[in-house]
């Protein structure tokens, strides 16, 4: 089964990887230090301080962009990525067993489970570039259609080498569009009704559709053969769900809409989404206690005003409720304009406390109270101010779609893209929300929460 480099379920697999890669270090470094007589009683004599350790060291790989296949650029700086993370592994670990006693593994053990782990973790990354530079795993595929799609599918092969997507070369909607010389160096194979030699011929995994009406209902029925042969089918929109993982707006109608979102979200997703929800804000209201107790007394003596600000905002089916913040702009930052104001990253109503609280996100914590009263979610699109709903509304085509979900407290377009303060921006956030919706699940929640941690404690996104 071909699995995308750019797809969030890559990154599960290289982190269901490396955790089995620690395990065989581990028992490999045991078996080794110990001998195979008491290699099972060490491992349940020291099963938590070795899950600790596993851990660690899985986070440290994600925070080091060991996950990011965009920074496999050679076999040198896989390894060395892979080693800086252990070092800082071993040295956390350190700290751990060292702060308590009890959990400590032996020394022995410890080196060579890090000596493993390099190599394991750093082993299967490597294969990858080699088999990316062989060409060993590409998919070849036939671009059908020669318009200004098919130029656009050429553009994002270019941009994501990492997809692992060979051109073998464009096949014209019929005998009549298109000519023979091709599409940024790629041949002309011929038209559709020939497509089953060239699938043949070629050996052709998967066809990419870039046609539209009235040509594409022919197109189709002319690929339904291909389908029986095992080559897949593939949409633009699929195309870009995939590599650059957001719906194009410019590609979607309304039947695309309804056939693949319209029913969002299933009985059960919503039950098991509303527990979690108020799991996760119990535990982030209790763990981030202290940081409040921090913030707030840092914000009164920032600028006047109360700690807390309420804002009307937009829930789902457009329902208003009141966001609750902590303040990061100065008290009626707004008095004296026309109305609400978008802002952004340099707005001058910013307080310097506001700056730091909203590049780390800790303005949004209170926003744990709307989770645990349903207003929100911990995941899903920015909820927006009901002004800016209604004027986006009517710029931007299906910008309502995104008010049939909860809004959240962290989202796919939020740690995708920059704070949004223009129409334009808002739009291309909208092709996040739109990937979400279809695409929600429990892992992919975990994903975003893991990605906003990781913008909590290192900045960037909003």
């Amino acid at each position: 089964m071909f699995i995308s480099a750019r797809r969030p379920i890559f990154m599960l697999w290289l982190i269901v990887s490396d955790a089995l890669s620690m395990c065989v270090s581990t028992y490999l470094s045991i078996l080794i230090r110990i001998g195979p007589e008491d290699t099972n009683r060490y491992i349940s004599m020291k099963f938590l301080p070795l899950a600790i350790t596993i851990g660690i060291f899985v986070s440290l790989f994600y925070l080091n962009g060991l996950y990011e296949t965009r920074r496999f650029s050679g076999y040198f700086r896989v390894f060395a990525r892979t080693v800086a993370a252990v070092l800082i592994g071993m040295f956390f670990v350190s700290f751990v067993f060292y702060a308590k006693f009890s959990l400590a593994i032996g020394r022995g053990v410890f080196v060579m489970y890090a000596f493993f782990a390099t190599i394991f973790v750093s082993l299967p990354r490597m294969l990858y570039i080699l088999t990316a530079k062989k060409k060993v795993l590409d998919k070849r595929v036939v671009i059908a259609g020669t318009g200004e799609i098919a130029r656009d599918v050429i553009n994002l092969i270019k941009k994501y080498p990492s997809v692992l997507y060979r051109i073998v070369g464009i096949v014209r909607e019929s005998v009549q569009k298109g000519n023979d010389s091709g599409i940024d160096g790629h041949e002309t194979l011929g038209n559709i009704d020939d497509i089953k030699d060239i699938v043949t011929k070629r050996r052709v995994d998967a066809i990419i559709v870039t046609t539209l009406e009235p040509e594409r209902q022919r197109v189709l029925k002319n690929l339904r053969a291909c389908r029986y042969r095992g080559v897949e089918i593939i949409d633009i929109v699929s195309l870009y769900e995939e590599m650059e993982l957001y719906v194009p707006l410019k590609y979607i109608d309304d039947e695309w809409l309804f056939s693949s979102i319209a029913n969002y979200p299933s009985f059960h997703v919503k039950k098991i989404k509303r527990f979690m929800d108020i799991v996760g804000a119990l535990a982030g209201l209790i763990f981030t206690f202290p940081i409040c107790l921090i913030a707030m007394p840092l914000i009164k003596l920032n600028s006047k005003g109360p700690i807390f600000y309420k804002q009307k905002r937009s829930g789902k089916y457009g329902r208003p409720f009141r966001v609750i913040k902590f303040r990061s702009m100065y008290h009626h930052a707004e008095r004296g304009m026309n109305g609400p104001v978008w802002s952004d990253e340099e707005d001058d109503r910013i307080t310097r406390i506001g700056k730091w609280m909203r590049r780390t996100r800790i303005d949004e914590i209170p926003q744990l109270i709307n989770v645990l009263l349903g207003y929100m979610s911990l995941i899903g699109p920015r909820p927006e101010r009901p002004a800016f709903v209604k004027e986006l509304s009517q710029k931007i085509p299906f910008y309502p779609e995104r008010l049939n979900v909860q809004p959240g407290l962290s989202g796919w377009a939020q740690i995708n893209y920059p704070y949004a303060s223009t129409t334009e921006q808002s739009k291309k956030k909208l092709q996040y929300d739109l990937y979400y919706i279809k695409h929600v699940s429990f892992f992919l929640d975990c994903l975003i929460v893991i990605r906003t941690l990781k913008i909590v404690f290192f900045g960037g996104g909003r």
